[in-house]
């Protein structure tokens, strides 16, 4: 099955198995670094350092994170780790999903 590189398809992330196991055409492989390029991916160090010169270079007074994970809750936990590195406190009424 090809990759779903467009809505609506594409809004249902797989399952990391699922991403592991998929064979990339050449094309599927250029789209996807074309999208991730721009990604920064890392331990805390190295996310935080990539975040403060995506502010440096830009001049950014704001930054707007999303997480491509399967799991909400993995979602939710990518989150917190970035507020934690960043020096962030997290919304009060922040939940977890399994709640």
């Amino acid at each position: 099955e090809p990759l779903p590189l467009t809505a609506p398809a594409c809004s249902k992330y797989p399952t990391p198995e699922e991403a592991a196991a998929y064979e990339y055409t050449p094309m599927e492989l250029q789209t996807v670094r074309s999208w991730t390029g721009s990604h920064i991916i890392g331990t805390p160090d190295v996310v935080r350092q990539g975040l403060l010169d995506l502010v440096a270079d830009t001049g950014a007074d704001e930054l707007m994170i999303t997480t491509n994970l399967h799991s909400p809750n993995a979602r939710i936990q990518s989150y917190q780790l970035v507020a934690e590195v960043m020096e962030m406190s997290a919304p009060r009424d922040a939940v977890s999903l399994s709640q």
